[in-house]
């Protein structure tokens, strides 16, 4: 490598607003999950701002407003279910209250009460990540950002789960940034899908999904459903087309 420095995003300019699902989608290397690392004050923006209710990110993040959800769950081997959920309040102990009531109600709210003394080799692929969705929300944050948290799972479970995460949403409502790579989970499960193009990524439209809630499986296949995954791709087309018009597609990987 040479050293030379990539521009990842480009006149990105969107936001949630409270207690919205949205949607981030483009094609690999555009820069998504930059953008949520960004929004949750892990990297510096080289220009523009960011706010989170006002606020900078990093501060946002000090006083655990912000919650992260990433496609590993990078459980504890050695701990069991309740301790894992628990270790964020554990190391966080003096910023945020101590309620470990807290633990329990969030294991059930996922589904695995009946689980919090196993050990992670003893989940599954989609039960160590509903641990990770319980860990992400046991510091009651504000804004929840997920990169790709269904991303390892099989499509059978990663179908499941979609709708598992939209109920834990539905009983305990954030704001959420979700980044992903399908269209279905996208127009699924937001109130609004934002569509970048390839790098630099750009936003190329926002599209509100206006299906009722709560969603179940059967809507996937409704003539309305299937009309937003179509507008969709036709973005995703434009933002392709538009990139290799400006002579600047780079495929990341």
């Amino acid at each position: 490598m040479d050293g030379t420095a990539l521009t990842a995003l480009a006149e990105v300019d969107f936001a949630a607003r409270r207690g919205e699902f949205v949607s981030v989608i483009g094609p690999s290397g555009g820069g998504k999950t930059t953008l949520l690392k960004v929004i949750g004050g892990l990297l510096q923006p080289t220009s523009g701002n960011v706010a989170i209710d006002g606020s900078r990110p990093e501060d946002a993040q000090l006083l655990k407003r912000i919650g992260f959800v990433f496609q590993e769950p990078a459980l504890l081997p050695w701990k069991t279910v309740t301790q894992n959920v628990r270790l964020s309040m554990e190391i966080n102990h003096g910023k945020t209250p101590l309620d470990m009531g807290a633990t329990g109600r969030l294991i059930e709210t996922v589904g695995l009460d009946q689980f919090g003394d196993y050990y992670p080799h003893q989940l599954s692929g989609g039960m160590r990540q509903r641990v990770a969705f319980a860990r992400a929300l046991v510091t009651d944050p504000e804004v929840l950002l997920m990169d790709e948290p269904l991303g390892s799972l099989d499509e059978i479970t990663r179908t499941s789960m979609r709708y598992e995460l939209l109920k834990v949403w539905e009983a305990l409502p954030k704001t959420i940034v979700l980044v992903t790579h399908s269209i279905t989970e996208a127009v699924m499960m937001s109130d609004r899908v934002v569509v970048l193009s390839s790098r630099p990524g750009r936003v190329v439209g926002e599209i509100s999904i206006g299906l009722p809630r709560p969603r179940e499986e059967a809507l996937e296949r409704a003539p309305e459903f299937l009309e937003l995954v179509d507008r969709v791709k036709e973005l995703l087309a434009l933002g392709a087309k538009r990139t290799t018009t400006a002579g600047g597609a780079l495929a990341g990987s």
